[in-house]
C-alpha cells in the first residue's frame, strides 16, 4: 500500500480479503481467514509495534466484509452501505 501510496486504505484491503475469502469458501473461509488475522494483527501489535488501536480497526474491516459476503450483498454494496468510517 506503501508503494502504491494509498493513504488510509488498509481496512479496505482488510475487508475485501474477508469478503472474498467468506464468498468463496462461507463461513469456513471466514474462519480461516480470522486465524490468519489474528497471527498478522499479533505480529503486528508485539514486533513490529503498531498501536493496538489499529488492529482493532482492522478487525472491525474483516467482520465488515465477512457479514457482507454472508449476507450475500456484492463488495460494492458492502462498503456503500454506511461511510467507511471505523
Amino acid at each position: 500500500m506503501k508503494e502504491m501510496k494509498l493513504k488510509e486504505s488498509d481496512p479496505f484491503f482488510h475487508c475485501k480479503a474477508n469478503y472474498e475469502a467468506t464468498k468463496r469458501s462461507g463461513v469456513y473461509g471466514a474462519g480461516v481467514a480470522n486465524i490468519i488475522d489474528a497471527g498478522k494483527e499479533m505480529k503486528d501489535i508485539f514486533i513490529n509495534k503498531y498501536p493496538i488501536a489499529d488492529s482493532v480497526r482492522d478487525y472491525r474491516a474483516n467482520l465488515r466484509g465477512q457479514r457482507g459476503a454472508l449476507q450475500g450483498k456484492t463488495l460494492e454494496k458492502n462498503l456503500s452501505d454506511t461511510p467507511y468510517e471505523i
